[in-house]
């Protein structure tokens, strides 16, 4: 019998996605990640079992907000 982190290891995530639906998707991304912070120039994003990454709006396809500046939002 194959342990489970194994089993995960060979998932062909990316065919997954294709096929799955909005609701599915969403299921999907409810189990993986813990926790998303919004900062004013960064996500810091949280996956389950591992160490929180910072990810760069630009990274992800999102500009960074004009108005934020050192003082805050004007």
């Amino acid at each position: 019998m194959r342990k489970w982190p194994g089993i995960l290891a060979d998932l062909d995530m990316d065919a997954i996605w294709a096929e799955a639906d909005e609701r599915e998707r969403r299921v999907l991304i409810e189990n993986l990640l813990e926790w998303i912070k919004v900062f004013p120039d960064h996500l810091e994003v949280k996956v389950m079992g591992s160490p929180p990454i910072n990810v760069h709006y630009s990274e992800v396809g999102l500009k960074v907000p004009e108005n934020v500046g050192v003082e805050g939002p004007t």
